[in-house]
């Protein structure tokens, strides 16, 4: 029986590959941030009234718990019973929030006073567009509902 060897050229290839990769992995940075997460200062928006909805940092004289902005809808509308809030939050709020940020989640809770619904955001940077969207469908919809935005860094709880 004869046993095959590699070929020096093929050892030299193997070799050098094997070099090339060990000295690229110690250029790579400890870590490679897929969505930049950015910080509270990449946020424009402002607090403030908005047609059919008022954006705020705070819940009347309560700050929030959580979040950083909450959008409180029209207090003369008819509020949004749970079976209306959970259709807001699996079929509109969700799809919004999911197409700006891809680690976007949802859920309900109590917002300031009333039920409501929460948007977890993983980027600071996707905080602006997500208000603008969330805003119309709050002050455009039927009934009044609030919604908070929390930032949170994905993998975080």
């Amino acid at each position: 029986m004869s046993s095959r060897s590699w070929p020096w050229t093929q050892r030299l290839l193997v070799a050098g590959s094997l070099l090339a990769a060990s000295a690229c992995c110690t250029t790579l940075p400890p870590s490679i941030e897929f969505l930049p997460f950015g910080s509270p200062a990449d946020v424009a928006s402002v607090p403030g009234e908005r047609a059919g909805y008022e954006l705020a940092r705070s819940c009347g004289d309560a700050p929030l718990r959580h979040g950083y902005f909450v959008l409180l809808g029209d207090r003369s509308k008819p509020r949004a019973d749970a079976e209306q809030l959970n259709l807001l939050k699996n079929e509109i709020i969700w799809p919004v929030a999911r197409d700006l940020d891809f680690a976007a989640g949802v859920g309900r809770a109590r917002v300031c006073s009333d039920a409501g619904v929460i948007v977890f955001l993983s980027s600071w940077r996707t905080v602006d567009k997500v208000v603008a969207r969330l805003g119309v469908l709050v002050g455009q919809s039927s009934h009044g509902f609030d919604v908070e935005v929390w930032v949170r860094r994905p993998g975080s709880r």
